[in-house]
């Protein structure tokens, strides 16, 4: 396996707009899937939000992952927990199965819909089933059964609040 940036998975989010596909990133752009936490997206409280986010394998071989959305509040709770939920989604956060192709990305849809204005971050992170040896020794794991975990890019919203 070769490894062609320094991990094998790179994640990116983004707030979609129906109306305009042109601010959308060009995920085949290097520079769109940098390692910066200063990723931010700005919405207002009470709205649903259609989001994405993009995971990109970097290796020349197919990598089967599981992969979960997080999504925390500026105190570092978890805000779509069922008990304190503050943050209300569609689609899927957890458990998310899939296969990325070599040097390929795949999209992940959601919507979030934040009930209290602040600031909230999100994070994916993504459990490499069956990893090669190159890409065990890479991770520094002591067996191929061990689990290699991947996580970057911290996207962080703003919620304002409604006028």
């Amino acid at each position: 396996m070769d490894v062609l940036m320094p991990d094998p998975l790179t994640f990116m989010f983004w707030l979609t707009r129906h109306d305009v596909e042109s601010e959308k990133p060009d995920p085949d752009k290097e520079s769109n899937i940098g390692e910066s936490s200063a990723s931010k997206g700005s919405v207002i409280a009470h709205e649903m939000k259609p989001m994405e986010v993009l995971v990109r394998n970097n290796t020349k071989d197919m990598i089967k992952i599981n992969f979960n959305i997080t999504c925390r509040d500026v105190a570092g709770e978890n805000c779509v927990d069922e008990t304190k939920a503050t943050v209300l989604w569609t689609g899927v956060l957890s458990d998310i199965s899939g296969e990325i192709p070599p040097l390929q990305q795949v999209k992940h849809f959601f919507c979030l819909h934040f009930l209290v204005p602040g600031e909230y971050t999100l994070l994916a992170a993504a459990v490499i089933h069956n990893p090669s040896d190159i890409l065990c020794a890479r991770a520094k794991a002591t067996s191929p059964s061990e689990p290699i975990f991947c996580r970057r890019l911290l996207y962080h919203v703003r919620v304002h609040e409604t006028a």
